[in-house]
């Protein structure tokens, strides 16, 4: 069985220069902490560059232009190995094999029953505490006709983590050279299983530690009033609400009943 899903996120429209596109490999030997520990870097022909590491496959740094033309990264990670280690598990990092929670850590499939690996509460979230944002994944750079990219590889073997089937994945990153991060994924499976790759960055436009909160809430406030049709929106006939505990709900609800996408934050 195959599946195969794209994320494409418009990073900057600006910043335009003559430079050629790269990608650079281990850009920062880590081999004294980890043989394992692998940086490489994206750039694009207008010099918007990328961070990854192979812990996690997690993006450390996007550094894109502001409307000044002043680089700025713009997603929120960490500076040395051990904040990794030993912070938000999550930063930046790919997530699988399941995003979201799964209530108690059981599910059924097939009329068999699995018990997963749990890390929060009684609940397996985001994959278990060994999910795919706590593994190392394989980096192999590439150069394609829309920028520079970064192919990850990772198998989850059979009864990794609880779940059933082996699971081969490759998720890519292309640093387009329209300034956009594209994100493909593709899963194989040589067994029936339950699957829902996503990402798991955090972003701050503002460029990351540049603004107290305050100040955030004031500036996203009078974007929103600007111009309400650049908020994120997903056009889906149906939306599954979450119940107690951030578990999803069994079933659906149409998509004219759900709440705004985004309501403006109170004035701090």
């Amino acid at each position: 069985m195959k599946r195969t899903c794209t994320l494409v996120l418009l990073v900057a429209i600006l910043f335009q220069c003559s430079k050629t596109n790269t990608v650079r490999e281990n850009v920062a030997p880590l081999q004294d902490v980890d043989a394992r520990y692998k940086i490489h870097e994206l750039v694009n022909k207008n010099g918007i560059r990328m961070n990854v590491i192979s812990l996690g496959g997690r993006i450390m740094s996007l550094h894109v232009p502001d409307k000044n033309g002043q680089l700025e990264d713009i997603v929120l990670g960490y500076d040395s190995v051990s904040q990794y280690e030993d912070g938000n598990p999550y930063f930046g990092a790919m997530i699988g094999r399941y995003g979201n929670r799964i209530a108690k850590g059981k599910f059924s499939l097939d009329g068999q029953g699995y018990t997963l690996a749990t890390n929060n509460g009684a609940n397996a979230l985001h994959g278990g505490p060994g999910g795919f944002h706590n593994v190392y994944w394989e980096l192999t750079p590439l150069s394609t006709a829309e920028g520079p990219a970064l192919e990850m590889t990772y198998v989850s073997k059979d009864g990794e983590e609880g779940y059933p089937g082996t699971l081969t994945v490759k998720v890519t990153y292309t640093l387009t050279d329209n300034n956009e991060l594209v994100i493909d994924y593709e899963a194989t499976t040589d067994k029936p299983t339950i699957v829902n790759l996503t990402h798991h960055s955090f972003f701050n436009l503002a460029g990351e530690g540049k603004r107290d909160k305050a100040g955030a809430r004031r500036d996203t406030a009078a974007a929103m009033s600007r111009s309400a049709r650049r908020l994120p929106s997903v056009a889906a006939p149906a939306f599954a609400a979450a119940c107690a505990g951030a578990l999803p709900q069994h079933g659906s609800q149409p998509a004219q009943a759900a709440p705004p996408a985004a309501t403006p934050p109170p004035a701090a």
